[in-house]
């Protein structure tokens, strides 16, 4: 019934899942993506969760419950760490309380367990609550550089904050919360405007507000990570970039804005104006122009 990609569930041991996609999946009740539970830690790190869909049963024991469209996540006694994930286009649905279209982390209150979201890129997912992220019961919560936009909910249409002891929430890209931060600062809301998210590219445009946006003062355990989902250095400039993907020289085409591929005039000038206020290098400039003349 749950779990529809990945069923990760264990008293004993940890569980790390890292580089896999997670698309197309159907599950009832909990997490269609996946699901994960344990006593022990939890890695979620550098995937692609997309397009999976969790309803609610007719009827039995899990009837009324429909959580975590992209991945559902119960954290028993231990610490669960979610990194440079892109989860996207989930959805809860069902008539009675769906949560957490992109992704629900839960605990119990009574036990000191520890949530780091991190550098994640959580868009256009659906459900009645916290349409981006649900998160429930969790004693210590830190929210950093990510990018939780274009999600849709009754309530909480990116983020739900549900009975949380201590929560932090510094340097993220969101739009709609149900609660308050304990601690926060240097949150946007802007269009991280995405190369093409038609085409699930959540790679950051040129000009995008979340490139440098970011804080590389994270808590430490876990600390930045050293790479983004695709293994390019996570900071390449003056501080991190919010969300999955870090903008670096290996991105020229992020100036190609209309998509036609072919580099315009006013593109390359983009590129031009990038480099001269320190977002690019020169040596990608000068790639970018290259492509204009051909």
């Amino acid at each position: 019934m749950a779990g529809g990609g990945i069923y990760a569930l264990t008293a004993s041991y940890d569980i790390f899942i890292t580089d896999c996609i997670i698309k197309d999946n159907t599950a009832q009740a909990y997490g269609a993506g996946i699901y994960m539970d344990s006593n022990k830690d939890m890695y979620l790190e550098n995937n692609l969760i997309l397009n999976n869909t969790v309803t609610e049963p007719d009827s039995g024991p899990y009837s009324g419950y429909s959580e975590g469209g992209g991945a559902f996540v119960f954290v028993r006694t231990g610490v669960a760490t979610i990194r440079n994930n892109v989860i996207a286009g989930n959805e809860a649905s069902g008539v009675t309380d769906p949560r957490g279209g992109g992704l629900i982390i839960k605990s119990y209150s009574s036990v000191p367990s520890v949530v780091h979201l991190m550098g994640n890129t959580i868009y256009d997912n659906q459900a009645n609550k916290g349409g981006g992220v649900f998160f429930k019961d969790i004693n210590t919560l830190d929210v950093y550089n990510n990018i939780v936009y274009g999600n849709t909910a009754v309530q909480g249409g990116d983020i739900y904050l549900d009975y949380i002891t201590s929560k932090a929430g510094y340097n993220n890209d969101y739009s709609n919360i149900f609660g308050t931060w304990t601690d926060s600062g240097s949150n946007i809301n802007c269009s991280p405007t995405f190369v093409n998210p038609a085409s699930d590219d959540y790679h950051l445009s040129a000009g995008s507000p979340c490139i440098d946006a970011g804080t590389a003062a994270v808590p430490n355990p876990p600390g930045l990570p050293a790479t983004d989902i695709e293994g390019n250095p996570r900071v390449w400039d003056a501080a991190p970039d919010i969300g999955a993907y870090e903008m670096s020289e290996r991105d020229p085409w992020v100036y190609d804005e209309n998509e036609d591929g072919i580099i315009q005039k006013m593109e390359a000038i983009h590129a031009i104006q990038d480099y001269f206020s320190g977002k690019i290098s020169k040596a990608q400039a000068i790639e970018v122009i290259m492509l204009y003349f051909g």
